[in-house]
């Protein structure tokens, strides 16, 4: 997992060990870690919790790195230009912060069916990747 917001990312890893006890959730502190992650463990998913639309460079540039993995990008907004960035990038759709909003404790009411990022995990789980 990486992202440039700290509390953003750090909300998102406590909700996604919460649901998944079982994954394994590594935190990179930056790109070069993140980039050197990537390189040690060649199947793990990435959740990525950046704003599409001002990180343009770095989704292009990690796009090699991140091919044949399961990606999820999390965003605190989520613009029709992400969606295009993010399709065009080959990446899925991004996640708004305010869907996972309703998994956060004590919120049990306002909680729809399916968890926003349980297509990602479950696509970890098949592919024998939870990390």
């Amino acid at each position: 997992m990486y992202g440039d917001a700290w509390a953003v990312t750090a909300a998102v890893c406590s909700l996604v060990s919460q649901r998944w006890p079982r994954a394994v959730v590594e935190r990179a502190s930056g790109l070069s870690a993140l980039v050197q992650t990537l390189r040690r463990h060649r199947t793990a998913g990435v959740l990525l919790c950046l704003r599409p639309h001002e990180h343009i460079p770095v989704l292009d540039a990690l796009t090699p790195l991140l091919r044949g993995r399961v990606v999820r990008v999390v965003s605190p907004v989520v613009w029709y230009s992400d969606r295009m960035v993010l399709g065009w990038l080959g990446y899925r759709p991004a996640v708004s912060t305010q869907a996972l909003q309703a998994w956060l404790p004590g919120r049990e009411k306002e909680r729809p069916d399916a968890h926003p990022l349980a297509g990602f995990m479950d696509a970890l789980m098949q592919q024998g990747a939870v990390t």
